[in-house]
């Protein structure tokens, strides 16, 4: 994956919650030695949860990258708490990205004079929380609504 993909990603995070007036919560983790494809069945499992819905998921979950994005997620929980003071349990997890990384190339040689190429991939991590607590605008737009309508 190019640099430009890679920004493109990080524009797609911004511009999908762009609209919601909660503060996004960001913690990544570069070039983790794990294939981007495992790390996607547990990613998309945990996308949308609670945070502490999603950190038991991870704690029974058997997967090397189970224990990979909850190291992300709880320094993410840790950003949201002394950065923004917000409270662990208003967080949910908004997003995870997951993205290639660099890719070391080696190999083994073969019979006959060939050579196996084996390729060890990486993987970035991105995940983002958001909180839970809505504008008190909006609260008070739906209730107005309702009213008009008996």
């Amino acid at each position: 994956m190019t640099r430009n993909n890679i920004e493109n990603n990080d524009e797609r995070i911004s511009s999908t919650f762009a609209k919601q007036s909660n503060k996004l919560i960001k913690s990544k983790y570069k070039a983790a030695r794990i294939a981007p494809r495992k790390v996607m069945l547990v990613a998309n499992a945990i996308r949308g949860m609670k945070v502490a819905e999603a950190m038991r998921f991870l704690d029974f979950n058997d997967n090397k990258s189970s224990g990979l994005i909850k190291g992300v997620v709880l320094t993410a929980i840790a950003n949201g708490t002394h950065n923004f003071g917000l409270e662990k349990e208003s967080m949910y997890v908004a997003d995870v990205v997951i993205g290639p990384g660099p890719v070391r190339k080696g190999g083994r040689f073969a019979a006959k004079g060939t050579f196996k190429p084996i390729w060890k991939r990486t993987t970035h991590i991105t995940v983002v929380l958001s909180s839970k607590n809505k504008p008190k605008i909006v609260d008070t737009l739906k209730g107005a609504g309702k009213e008009e309508t008996k």
